[in-house]
């Protein structure tokens, strides 16, 4: 994902897990080795929580925080899922960030603490637990698809109850 003149790649390895490079020169600014495990598919969104910027995404077995400054994991938190898939994209919202895991897995919502070094657990439900395929957010509700429901869901954005499953499609 580019920002500025930093490509920032999730590249993969257990060493250059996550790195910034210059996209110009190709230059490396920084790399981070992650948790020590290699990375998953999700594309790397970028929030700000109380005024510090960091990019989130994961890895094989979390769902990581890093300051795009300089590279350290400013939080992780463990998915369920080993297969290391997380192909799905995080939602951020006024310090919550809703994560979805991989199949069969479900989703669960997380807060971030106000110094942006944790995150914890809200809620978490079955539901969501297709390996790709992201979620809308429309006010305080999310929508989406699941794998064994076999329908799309809506969820409250902050107790994670479900609304409705529609399955006639």
């Amino acid at each position: 994902k580019v920002k500025g003149d930093v490509l920032y790649c999730t590249a993969g390895g257990k060493k250059y897990n996550f790195l910034a490079i210059n996209r110009f020169t190709g230059d490396l600014i920084w790399y981070n080795e992650g948790a020590e495990n290699v990375n998953a598919y999700a594309t790397p969104t970028f929030i700000i929580h109380n005024g510090v910027e960091n990019m989130i995404t994961y890895n094989q077995l979390f769902v990581l925080a890093i300051d795009i400054e300089n590279g350290d994991v400013a939080w992780k938190y463990p998915m369920k899922a080993k297969s290391g898939i997380h192909a799905n994209t995080p939602v951020y919202k006024d310090g919550m960030l809703f994560v979805q895991d991989a199949w069969r897995s479900g989703s669960r919502m997380l807060k971030i603490a106000d110094d942006g070094k944790s995150a914890d657990l809200v809620w978490e439900n079955d539901l969501y637990d297709l390996e790709n395929g992201d979620v809308v957010v429309l006010d305080d509700r999310i929508i989406g698809t699941n794998y064994d429901k076999k329908g799309i869901s809506c969820v409250d954005w902050f107790t994670g109850e479900e609304l409705f499953t529609n399955k006639e499609f």
